[in-house]
């Protein structure tokens, strides 16, 4: 395992996420302003961050409470709403650090389970979020209609 120290989001971090927001999110094009806004206005959304002992940051993973999410029994619920790991230090349990720190902070929120999602196609991520204990649950398509 690379040795990394989980840690919250700061201000400062801002300018270093931004490219692994776009790397994990292309289509998303928020100004460090709109993080700011988004990140620091709320206490129910945590971005954590994965930062090497050279001070060098290598993931993050983004974690919100919902009122409920599909095949959750309970509400409200934790959400694992995104993660990325940058190529050269994936499978080396980096990944896994950041989703038991997101844990701890949802069990912190009152919440005993969490949901998340992938797109179907993804079967890198359904992989990964079976390896750390998901179950999957129902296959579900969204629409979409231009009105």
């Amino acid at each position: 395992m690379t040795p990394v120290r989980i840690r919250q989001l700061t201000r400062a971090d801002l300018p270093a996420l931004m490219p692994m927001r776009t790397a994990l999110w292309p289509d998303q094009h928020e100004t460090i302003d709109e993080l700011v806004q988004f990140y620091f206005t709320k206490d129910d959304y945590v971005c954590l961050l994965a930062e090497t002992t050279g001070g060098e940051l290598v993931g993050f993973a983004e974690f919100s409470i919902r009122r409920d999410a599909c095949g959750c029994e309970t509400a409200p619920v934790g959400y694992f709403e995104g993660w990325w790991v940058s190529e050269s230090h994936r499978r080396q349990g980096v990944g896994r650090a950041l989703l038991e720190a997101g844990e701890a902070w949802i069990r912190a929120k009152g919440c005993t389970e969490m949901g998340s999602d992938a797109h179907a196609d993804n079967h890198v991520s359904d992989k990964a979020h079976q390896a750390l204990g998901f179950v999957p649950g129902s296959l579900l398509r969204m629409y979409a209609k231009k009105l």
